[in-house]
């Protein structure tokens, strides 16, 4: 049997036979669940709550073993300092402390209000009974013979415990510590206890309290989940050695995999009779073979509800059979390098195994080859001139070639002259330059070291002075078969002379512009629009920058015309402009500007509604409504719009003529002329009835008219003049139907004649003796003529030529290729190569001729020759060693070689 005591403000559940605390809790409802579950009795409603409450103890220290439980546990280590002896003093401090802070909640957890306040009662009731049994057991106790005795044993045991415990975690300080934990939990809550409610706020209240109710709530069921996981008794799991073997041995069903990582993911889903999973898979050991088996160590973790012992947790052994991936190499890309150039170019390799990278050079005498195995990496270097193959290879894996092309290379040259050089050429020129443009030509001209030649001339900064210093960037570039030495400048600044030309701003033009402008928008704009839209014409090209104005002459307070307003324009001058001698900053101009007033509405005539009106009765309409919609969409004269239709007469009969009254009225700003009508009456057919109406008969009399204008117009070809014809626009209810040429010329420049046919829209019928068919004539010109073509020479070609030739081509075709990719000045450009020698020999000198043509908008000058001749080395055999007689031999002819004319 077990009763409920209230000691240091806590719920003690005591044992009645042995006189010990076996549990301690801080609600009331936590330590009566605690006895029901103790005694098997199934959980109580609230209000069952006090009905173990018993004798009011306390042990000799005033706690109850300083420990808050919701679970079972044993505490029979605790005895000593659990013991009770029926001791009086009673600490009723602590309950009537209790129900001061259980009363503060009642104002904040509206929702646990009945609970609080149910306990509060039971304590109350504690209270008043326990004063009475405390005074009798005190007189029970003094008149016990074994009073003295005990007491005094029980104290000395009592401190000895207290003195073994002092480190205890379940002794008063950790309750004590507990506790001011709670309070300060509590405070951080951010809830106030108040004595009384302040008025007013009682809403804002409850939402506090609400909010308060939900946190409390959502802690609560949080911790038990919480405790039911961490400290809920688990179910032992039932797994056995063959269960869990049974399991891996199911994976053989799906071998071999493709590779240990589906192994391993196959491990991993693995469910053992929904008690455990996997917790870890280590791969242990593999037999490299086709397919080879793969060993794996296999830790398991119970499942939530289920607990395993080491048994069962393992490590488990599964071997399984994997498959064996290709080895694959990785593309690598073509190089290209100079003559003692190196490159390291790294190689993937996918699913790599035992296998070792390997790399062959098929000319080594071109670019050899080397491996670092450990980081699968290549070293390419270039030994000499020409193309060599490299050949990968890795196990099983198929082969990779790429290709290593070596080059001579650049001749390096230097820019640290460039300078000097264009600094002595701009002195050397005394007389200053004539505009920016001279002076850029001029330094573009300057020759530069062997190698160097100008890229482009920007002017970079101005300053004035006598004559006007300019500084000019010049960017240099290397030539073709050169390259900048590296770490070289490129850009360098000069300082070239221009003459000053005094630039005086045009003051009377601009005002002309802007009178001009006044005069296109007068009337146009109120008062400050207007201003804005004059100062909005540009004046730079007047050599004017900017411009103000301000009002001369006096504006009317209200007039409901325009009116005329005289402003100043004052103006600042463009840089390196001046003001001519007599002219002044400012002069004066006048507006035209629309009135503030409200104008006089304008006069507007009716005398054309009725024709308009009649115009729409002449349609059938299925409905009343879909009349009086087409009544209302009427487009009137300016300045008139439909006020109102309504049905005037009606009819019993799904077909019959209906009058409708239309009444129009003015548009805002207008009126309607005096003595006008402004109430109109319409007859139109409605009715549901389709009838076919008679054919609206039309004449053809303005077709041959309307054909000559368009025929006034000369066109590109006969489609555009056909396409012209068709899209004509003829008189109501007649179309084009046909446009077809009759004559034709072979000039490029002709009169052409094409016969229009036309025909009657639905509805409409040709007017009887009229012609639908029409001739037209009219001029089309084939070809425009093309604009005067640019005079170019082709004095230069040779040189470029002769630049390609001094390469060494393996074939014909590469010389060919090589001569028709020449670049050339502007306007030309290469029209063929032929060979005109060839050679039986490997390698020999073989002459080509070429021949170069305009482009388009250029023509050759007259007198240059459009063919040229060229001889350069064509063989397969390696170049040899520059130097000897043969090499001065040949580049003498080259170098000498002119074609005649």
């Amino acid at each position: 049997m077990y009763f409920i005591n209230i000691v240091d403000g806590m719920y003690c559940v005591v044992n009645t036979f042995s006189n010990l605390i076996v549990a301690k809790f801080s609600r009331l409802v936590d330590a009566t669940n605690y006895i029901q579950t103790a005694q098997g009795i199934p959980t109580q409603t609230p209000q069952n709550y006090g009905q173990f409450f018993g004798l009011p103890l306390t042990n000799a220290s005033g706690s109850c073993g300083g420990h808050d439980h919701n679970h079972n546990r044993d505490y029979s280590n605790n005895q000593n300092s659990n013991n009770f002896n029926g001791s009086s003093n009673f600490d009723s401090s602590s309950i009537e402390k209790q129900i001061r802070e259980l009363s503060k909640k009642i104002d904040w957890v509206l929702e646990d209000k009945k609970e609080v306040m149910e306990e509060i009662g039971i304590l109350k009731s504690i209270l008043t009974n326990s004063r009475n049994i405390t005074s009798r057991r005190e007189e029970s106790r003094r008149n016990s013979r074994y009073e003295d005795s005990y007491d005094d044993r029980r104290d000395e045991n009592h401190r000895e415990d207290k003195r073994s415990k002092r480190d205890d975690r379940y002794d008063d300080d950790y309750i004590d510590e507990r506790r001011n934990r709670r309070e300060d939990k509590n405070s951080n809550h951010n809830v106030r206890i108040v004595s009384e409610k302040p008025k007013g706020k009682g809403f804002k209240k409850l939402m506090i309290a609400l909010l308060t109710i939900t946190l409390i709530g959502g802690a609560a069921v949080g911790g038990y989940f919480g405790y039911k996981y961490f400290f809920g008794e688990k179910t032992p799991s039932t797994l056995s050695d063959s269960d869990i073997q049974s399991v891996l041995n199911g994976l053989k069903e799906n071998e071999p995999y493709a590779n240990e990582k589906a192994a391993e993911d196959a491990i991993k889903k693995l469910n053992f009779n929904d008690q455990a999973s996997v917790n870890n898979v280590t791969k242990v050991s593999f037999r490299a073979a086709d397919t080879y088996d793969v060993t794996y160590s296999i830790n398991l973790k119970a499942k939530s509800g289920y607990s395993l012992t080491d048994s069962q947790k393992g490590p488990h052994e599964v071997a399984l059979k994997v498959s064996v991936p290709t080895p694959i190499i990785g593309s690598v890309s073509d190089m290209s390098l100079e003559i003692g150039q190196t490159q390291d170019q790294k190689v993937t390799i996918q699913n790599k195994n035992d296998s070792v990278l390997k790399a062959e050079s098929d000319k080594v005498s071109v670019a050899t080859v080397t491996v670092d195995t450990s980081k699968d990496t290549l070293t390419v270097v270039a030994v000499a001139e020409g193309t060599a193959n490299i050949k990968l290879t890795y196990g099983d894996a198929k082969e990779v070639t790429f290709k290593v092309t070596v080059t001579k290379g650049l001749e390096v040259v230097s820019t640290e002259n460039v300078q000097k050089t264009l600094d002595e050429a701009l002195a050397g020129n005394v007389d200053p330059f004539d505009d920016n443009s001279s002076a850029i030509n001029f330094i573009k001209k300057i020759e530069l070291d062997k190698g160097l030649i100008i890229d482009k001339v920007e002017v970079k900064s101005t300053r004035d002075d006598e004559t006007e210093n300019k500084q000019f960037t010049v960017t240099v570039k290397a030539d073709n078969g050169y390259k900048i030495k590296e770490n070289d400048k490129t850009s360098f600044g000069v300082i070239a002379k221009i003459k000053v030309t005094v630039n005086y701003a045009d003051i009377e033009g601009y005002k002309d512009e802007l009178e001009k402008h006044a005069t296109a928008f007068a009337g146009q704009y109120y008062q400050k629009e207007a201003i804005n839209n004059l100062l909005g014409v540009s004046g730079e090209k007047y050599g004017i920058l900017s411009q103000n104005a301000t009002i001369v002459s006096q504006v009317p307070e209200d007039i409901s015309e325009n009116y005329p307003l005289t402003v100043k324009v004052e103006f600042k001058l463009k840089n390196g402009f001046q003001l001519a001698p007599g002219d002044s900053m400012d002069f004066e101009i006048t507006l035209i500007v629309k009135g503030t007033g409200t104008p006089k509405d304008k006069e507007v005539s009716t005398s054309g509604v009725q024709v308009a009106l009649n115009e729409i009765a002449k349609t059938t309409f299925k409905t009343n409504n879909e009349a009086i919609d087409a009544l209302k969409a009427v487009e009137l004269t300016e300045g008139l719009e439909i006020d109102s239709v309504e049905e005037a007469t009606s009819s019993e009969y799904e077909f019959a003529d209906v009058t409708f009254t239309v009444t129009v009225k003015a548009k805002t700003g207008y009126v309607i002329k005096e003595g006008d009508d402004s109430s109109f009456s319409v007859k139109t057919k409605v009715g549901e009835e389709e009838t076919t109406p008679e054919d609206k008969e039309v004449s053809t009399s303005g077709v041959q008219a309307v054909l000559d204008e368009i025929a006034k117009t000369t066109f590109k070809t006969n489609n555009e003049a056909i396409d012209a014809l068709k899209a004509v626009e003829l008189t109501e209810g007649l179309e084009i139907d046909s446009v077809k040429e009759a004559t034709s010329s072979e000039y490029e420049i002709a009169d052409v004649t094409f016969t229009v046919t036309v025909k009657a829209k639905t509805g409409y019928v040709i007017k009887e003796g009229d012609d639908s068919s029409f001739s037209v004539k009219t001029q089309v010109v084939e070809e425009e003529t093309a604009p005067e073509d640019k005079e170019v020479s082709t004095s230069g070609v040779q040189a470029v030529l002769d630049e390609i030739a001094k390469t060494t081509f393996k074939t014909n075709n590469e010389a060919i290729d090589a001569l028709k990719a020449a670049e050339l000045t502007e306007g030309l450009e290469i029209d063929s190569v032929k060979e005109a020698t060839s050679s039986e020999y490997e390698i020999a000198d073989v002459t080509f001729t070429v021949t170069v043509k305009a482009k388009e908008g250029y023509k050759i000058q007259e007198g240059d020759d459009s063919s040229f001749s060229v001889k350069t080395q064509v063989g397969e055999e390696e170049t040899a060693p520059e130097g000897g007689e043969d090499s001065i031999f040949i580049n003498y002819i080259i170098n000498t070689y002119k074609p005649t004319k």
